[in-house]
């Protein structure tokens, strides 16, 4: 769990111009409130790729309106998000923040340039009011 928190930190310091590296800053991964995140599906259209990383059973329970359910967990997920475009941007989520974030840490370790993560995953998107499907 550490170290998912710090490539995603390490993509946050990247874009104060700070290097951990002394090289090149690895890609971002960008976490957004339910607001923000409701706002990039908004404004992006059919240029936003919206991954549910839940289980099969939890994404045919509720999704958000879109998304494409990958599962985080199976031992294949980094096969699977090859389906995905890397230079189109990413909004992974998950039931409330922990599996989004080994998403987001496998999508930029794949090349992807822009992913984001919901602050709270689909309780968070839920309890800001948002729909679901």
């Amino acid at each position: 769990m550490v170290v998912l928190h710090l490539i995603c930190i390490a993509g946050t310091i990247a874009a104060f111009g700070i290097s951990l590296s002394g090289g090149s800053s690895p890609p971002e991964c960008k976490v957004l409130d339910p607001d923000a995140a409701s706002e990039l599906i908004g404004t992006s259209g059919k240029d936003l790729q919206i991954l549910d990383v839940r289980t099969p059973e939890e994404f045919q329970s509720e999704h958000i309106h879109d998304a494409v359910n990958v599962n985080v967990r199976d031992p294949d997920f980094a096969e699977q998000i090859s389906m995905f475009k890397e230079d189109m941007p990413v909004l992974a989520y998950c039931k409330s923040g922990v599996r989004s974030e080994t998403a987001g840490t496998t999508l930029v370790s794949k090349g992807f340039k822009e992913v984001y993560l919901i602050k709270g995953g689909i309780e968070g998107w839920k309890g800001a009011g948002y729909p679901v499907e």
